[in-house]
């Protein structure tokens, strides 16, 4: 339903979604990454901090490869200011 929802360009709803999926799927990366995209384009940082956190949980030094890649996917959908964001946080990330 997240990308469903970003799809159609209703990022709130994609944010909700995500969190309702975040309590139900705590293992599925792929739920904390492109609901991190929802809540950039929700404008909600906090919320997009709170599940790249539960995604760095899972997925020790920081998911490089899950940043890259869901950031190609957010700007090829419309969503450049959240694939800067985690691009940014994926920088951040691999600093000693």
């Amino acid at each position: 339903m997240i990308g469903l929802f970003l799809d159609r360009h209703q990022p709130a709803l994609a944010l909700d979604a995500a969190r309702v999926a975040a309590r139900l799927h705590q293992r599925d990366a792929g739920v904390y990454i492109t609901g991190s995209v929802a809540a950039f384009a929700a404008g909600d940082p906090r919320a997009a901090d709170s599940l790249l956190a539960g995604l760095e949980r899972l997925c020790h030094g920081g998911c490089p490869g899950y940043y890259r890649s869901e950031a190609a996917v957010a700007r090829a959908h419309g969503y450049p200011e959240a694939a800067d964001s985690l691009l940014a946080r994926m920088g951040r990330l691999a600093r000693p």
